[in-house]
């Protein structure tokens, strides 16, 4: 099967993509999911002190600790415990000196459970139970990543092949090329996608998932830049319609196991869509077997879970 320039950097360029996507799954699913096991073993931890400490039974402390430190496995936006009226009557309760006087008092005719309870505060919050919410950012971050070098090496490939008529460049064209992908990859998500537009690519395949992926990507950046915390750029970039429910400037996003498996798939299609439109239509001398090869790998592999193309 004789290949061209442009058919093995397409071939390179999915294969990479291909791996990092791969990995990157399952860490996201797999990982995660362990961290928030040991997350629900601390706060059963923390329970089994406590419990110990005022005489009372386990599982109802346990209980009790849930409702102030609650999974964010389902959320889209952090609480805010501040607006809750028990979690401000107990701290209220907290703040009154006669409750601290009966702590101090407490604390000197029980020592040894004085001293348990002073730690099992001071471990509750030096590291809270949120490994798997934060195993969830980097895993979201590092996805947004892996779809950005696929598509930069996608308008690498259009410069360095498609323009130069499908040879392989001198190094003055070459430097070109990648001073023209720098460009194509400026002005955000969407612009970048729609440049393929004028590069002669259909877009309809993918038309559909753009929105969401511009919030995705939005939802990055604001993990990244303002350590998840709602701000006007966040508010004003994404797209309304896929914003959390009751999203407002201040408030933190969440990654939640069903947001992050969502973005796994939207990023798969887009990023699929959008290759094999890229090699369908710059391949000129219509040999496609590899893009037809692609495909097939792409239906039958079993690692990458591709629900989403049955």
């Amino acid at each position: 099967m004789f290949f061209t320039a442009l058919d093995l950097h397409l071939y390179r360029t999915w294969q990479i993509f291909n791996a990092n996507f791969g990995s990157l799954r399952l860490f996201g699913e797999q990982i995660a999911q362990v961290a928030d096991g040991l997350d629900r073993q601390s706060v059963s931890e923390m329970a089994e002190v406590l419990a110990d400490v005022f005489d009372d039974p386990q599982e109802e402390v346990e209980a009790e600790l849930l409702e102030f430190l609650p999974s964010l496995d389902e959320l889209e936006l952090y609480p805010n415990f501040a607006e809750r009226p028990d979690v401000r009557e107990a701290l209220q309760y907290f703040k009154d000196r006669r409750f601290k006087a009966r702590i101090l008092q407490w604390a000197l005719e029980n020592p040894r459970k004085g001293h348990k309870l002073a730690q099992a505060w001071a471990d509750c919050f030096s590291e809270p139970p949120a490994h798997g919410l934060l195993l969830r950012r980097s895993a979201l971050v590092s996805l947004v990543g892996t779809l950005e070098i696929l598509v930069e090496s996608l308008f690498l490939g259009y410069y360095c092949y498609v323009e130069a008529g499908n040879i392989v460049q001198g190094e003055a064209q070459g430097l070109k090329a990648y001073q023209q992908t720098e460009k194509a990859m400026g002005g955000g998500w969407r612009r970048r996608i729609e440049r393929f537009d004028e590069l002669g690519i259909n877009l309809a395949v993918i038309q559909d998932y753009l929105d969401e992926l511009v919030e995705i990507a939005q939802r990055r950046n604001t993990i990244v830049h303002n350590q998840g915390v709602i701000d006007a750029d966040y508010m004003n970039r994404s797209p309304a319609s896929y914003q959390p429910a009751g999203a407002k400037k201040g408030l933190m996003l969440v990654v939640s196991t069903r947001y992050l498996e969502r973005a796994f798939d939207v990023v798969l299609l887009i990023a699929f869509g959008l290759s094999q439109a890229c090699w369908r239509q710059w391949q000129r001398e219509k040999s496609q077997k590899q893009a037809d090869r692609v495909i097939e790998t792409l239906i039958y592999q079993k690692p990458l879970g591709l629900k989403i193309l049955y």
